[in-house]
């Protein structure tokens, strides 16, 4: 994540107080978002894969708690500068509560909402009080779907009764609407007490991926507060006790991984890939349990053992 100076980084601070939002450009060089784009490109349907992957909500594709999978992603939601504005901002017991990788491709409209949600046994029931900042690193052009926020929302927020913010209400209020279009590179950061979207996707071509998480000032009325999180031990270079702390380590949350997702979420593209990879699979399943009905599990261990035997004997033979 690119640094910033003093001066900067204060100016950043200022912003977010006073406008709710701010947006460092160029916060990451573009074989950065290479590496961060070649994870959204497989979008697979999966099924009984025990690994960290993405998952489909209708028309969007996530790729939840992928600060486990991406070395990269790892490294950019703990660097210094992510720490660092954090503490400033929301004080030393702030920590992470979400983290994912998000592609839309075609057309959908998404409604103006907060990000201080609060849940109850996984639903949501509400807003809490907890500051908090979005950080939106955007992967792809959004010019065809621009973030677009509620000038001063954050103020008044808490005080809305419905959880979405609807156009009309918009209309009959008179709220302004800052529209911004941050090219890919770009850090968004936002107050999660701000009404906010990306404007409809109109064009059934556009690709829109972006990385997201979030920080929370943590309180004591919200002890479980935050989705469940998945780390790899591989990529921590040092026991660190700030990275530690903002991971939430030894805390506990209870909030299920975003989206909660089955089979029913599928889109129909999906399906048919999902339901093609079932049928090619078939013959040689059942070709399997055949094989294992009609020869001796000893027979069977003999062969396996024969078979290792062999690959070995191939390597060795490559490798010499």
């Amino acid at each position: 994540m690119r640094s910033l100076n003093n001066d900067q980084f204060d100016l950043l601070i200022a912003s977010l107080r006073r406008d709710a939002f701010a947006i460092v450009e160029d916060a990451v060089p573009q074989n950065i978002l290479n590496q961060l784009l070649a994870i959204t490109a497989s979008p697979a349907a999966n099924a009984n894969c025990n690994d960290l992957n993405t998952v489909i909500l209708g028309e969007t594709q996530f790729f939840t708690n992928v600060i486990a999978y991406s070395k990269t992603v790892h490294d950019l939601i703990l660097s210094p500068f992510v720490l660092n504005l954090c503490t400033a901002y929301l004080g030393d017991n702030c920590q992470l509560v979400n983290n994912r990788i998000q592609t839309t491709r075609v057309t959908g409209a998404m409604p103006w909402h907060t990000d201080n949600n609060l849940l109850s046994q996984g639903k949501l029931i509400g807003r809490h009080n907890m500051p908090g900042l979005q950080f939106v690193l955007y992967l792809t052009n959004v010019s065809a779907a621009p973030f677009q926020l509620i000038k001063d929302s954050h103020k008044w927020s808490l005080n809305y009764k419905n959880q979405y913010l609807l156009d009309s209400d918009i209309k009959a209020s008179n709220y302004e609407v800052i529209e911004l279009n941050p090219s890919p590179g770009s850090l968004l950061i936002l107050n999660t007490h701000a009404f906010h979207r990306a404007a409809p996707i109109r064009n059934s071509n556009y690709m829109r991926s972006i990385l997201l998480f979030q920080a929370d000032a943590i309180s004591p009325d919200y002890p479980e507060h935050g989705e469940k999180l998945y780390v790899n031990p591989e990529f921590f270079s040092e026991a660190n006790p700030q990275i530690f702390s903002f991971l939430g380590f030894g805390r506990s949350r209870a909030f299920p991984a975003f989206p909660e997702t089955n089979i029913k979420t599928l889109n129909l593209k999906q399906f048919a890939f999902l339901s093609l990879s079932i049928l090619n699979a078939f013959p040689r399943l059942l070709f399997k349990k055949t094989i294992k009905r009609i020869i001796s599990a000893d027979s069977l261990a003999k062969f396996k053992i024969f078979s290792v035997f062999l690959n070995s004997r191939k390597a060795s033979q490559k490798n010499s």
